[in-house]
């Protein structure tokens, strides 16, 4: 990975890092319950997401050299299922708190996510050519969405 690559993908894990422990860990109300599913839900799927990916997990947008092209387990339904594991483990807060503060930082978050979406949809694009056949039949977050 050259010098500017690095730069931009340690700069976008570095934001979506923050974010996270910001919205984990703050909160104004008592939203122990909500949280607690959403969180189950969203780590049961993240993980099940990291088995199927094996190897081939970065948290770095850039494919790493070895990458293999994934497409069964969760990657059947949606191309980032561990991004939609973080969206499900952290929309729910934001959503009852409703506070300003935390919808800045969870736009941010998002935001963070589809910029490395699109930097990974264009690697995978480039390296897999059954990619583009791949992103015809799945969504890429949400699945039957988006």
């Amino acid at each position: 990975m050259d010098r500017q690559k690095k730069i931009i993908s340690t700069s976008l894990v570095s934001i979506q890092v923050l974010t996270m422990l910001y919205l984990f860990f703050v909160r104004s109300k008592e939203t122990y319950f909500v949280e607690f599913l959403a969180l189950l839900l969203g780590l049961a799927l993240g993980l099940w997401a990291l088995v199927v990916m094996g190897k081939s997990f970065s948290v770095y947008p850039h494919l790493k050299k070895s990458a293999q092209f994934v497409k069964k387990g969760p990657y059947k339904w949606v191309r980032h299922p561990m991004y939609l594991s973080l969206l499900i483990i952290f929309l729910p807060k934001v959503l009852v708190e409703m506070n300003g503060i935390y919808s800045i930082v969870f736009f941010l978050l998002l935001g963070t996510l589809v910029i490395k979406i699109i930097i990974e949809e264009k690697e995978l694009g480039t390296r897999f050519k059954s990619f583009k056949k791949y992103q015809k039949g799945t969504k890429r977050i949400i699945p039957f969405i988006f």
